[in-house]
């Protein structure tokens, strides 16, 4: 429980985290205060927008639902725009049990339960990320980054864990929020307690003071040119091998341009103003730069030249090596090994799959062989992810379901 933050306390805190804030006219008097209580607070909800260049919506609202609809909005590329500052009307009401896990800090967060009694208006902040929402538009990994960071720096201000943050599915069951994969349309389903881990490493590990940040090593290729890495008041100027390929200022071919789509495509085209192309420029070094900077990397190992691991990270693959083969899914066993009272290793099998999904929350023990409510609940979670409703979330799973786990 605590006074909310100023909005110069706000915005301090959210660019001390290294987040690029702008501030949207009249942010600083929107909001909803007339209309309820602003404080105590007690958590941070996430939210997607469902949508598209929402800021105006988000300012405004709409006529049955008037603005602000959230504190902060946060871009594709990772720009986080100031939108009220009060209570805003982002979260509705919340279940007690929801409520109290964030407000306790329990490590497990539970299922919401039906009844909600709770005005999380009044006691939370809220973000809305741009995303269509529709389980397949993707969060680029600047942007989740920036999420990460938004949440770290209302964490940190507050003093709180990274288990006062919660989704808006998780505090009701009127809610999909957040929903979609991240880094890329193949990644993994955004998963709120791989985000609350992802949290609390940022507050384990860097100080908002400017502090050293324990950052990740990059395994670069071989100097092609024996030049050294430039200040980082100037763009690097020497080039990489990496599997037989060259990368850095002046390397040529398809896979330069093949770096700058990604590059891209993960929200870092702001550095462009012609390109990408197949000659590696001053402006692919800006590009990969902030790439990295997004991973964690500091210093050296963020001057924009590519090293092998953020290199995989952005395509998925180094170029020039084989494509692995794609996984084979084993057939579908049948509806009947998935029943109240069933046991077999389809069981184990299923909710092994689940775990490794981020649907490993509904399990106290297990997963087992036995079938359980706990298996039943992070099937329907999973089901509701893809974005099936009514019978085709029951629960219980089909040959689609079984797939989409398997593969």
């Amino acid at each position: 429980m605590a006074k909310p933050m100023t909005a110069d306390q706000f915005v301090k805190a959210l660019r001390a985290e290294g987040l690029h804030v702008v501030e949207h006219p009249g942010w600083r008097t929107n909001n909803r205060n007339h209309k309820g209580a602003w404080g105590p607070v007690n958590g941070v909800v996430i939210h997607h927008t469902a949508g598209r260049n929402s800021k105006s919506l988000v300012f405004n609202g709409t006529s049955t639902l008037p603005g602000p609809l959230c504190h902060s909005h946060l871009a594709k590329d990772g720009t986080v725009t100031m939108i009220g500052n009060g209570r805003a009307n982002h979260a509705g009401t919340f279940a007690l049990n929801a409520f109290n896990a964030m407000l306790n800090e329990w490590s497990n967060h539970p299922y919401p339960d039906r009844a909600e009694p709770i005005d999380a208006n009044a006691r939370t902040y809220g973000i809305e990320v741009e995303n269509l929402g529709d389980g397949e538009d993707y969060y680029p990994h600047v942007q989740y980054d920036a999420a990460v960071r938004w949440a770290a720096a209302i964490c940190r201000f507050h003093g709180w864990t990274a288990d006062s943050v919660i989704g808006h599915k998780e505090g009701t069951r009127r809610k999909i929020d957040p929903r979609g994969p991240v880094g890329s349309s193949n990644g993994p389903q955004w998963d709120m307690d791989q985000f609350r881990r992802d949290v609390q490493k940022r507050l384990d590990g860097k100080a908002s003071d400017g502090g050293k940040v324990e950052a990740p090593k990059e395994s670069a290729g071989s100097g092609s040119d024996g030049s050294k890495p430039a200040s980082s008041s100037t763009p690097a100027r020497y080039r990489v091998t990496i599997n037989g390929l060259e990368y850095g200022y002046g390397a040529k071919g398809d896979h330069v341009t093949k770096v700058g789509k990604a590059l891209v495509k993960r929200g870092f085209g702001r550095h462009y103003k012609v390109g990408p192309g197949p000659t590696w420029s001053d402006a692919d070094t800006r590009a990969y730069a902030a790439w990295q900077r997004s991973l964690g990397y500091t210093g050296k190992d963020a001057d924009g030249v590519p090293g092998e691991t953020s290199l995989k990270k952005l395509l998925g693959s180094l170029p020039g090596k084989r494509a692995s083969k794609p996984k084979k899914v084993p057939p579908f066993p049948g509806r009947h090994y998935f029943r109240p009272g069933a046991t077999n290793t389809y069981v184990t099998q299923l909710g092994k799959a689940l775990v490794k999904r981020g649907y490993g929350r509904f399990y106290k023990v297990g997963p087992g062989p036995r079938w359980t409510d706990a298996d039943r609940q992070a099937v329907r979670a999973f089901q509701l992810d893809q974005g099936w409703r009514g019978s085709d979330a029951d629960g219980y799973p089909g040959p689609e379901t079984w797939r989409r786990l398997m593969s």
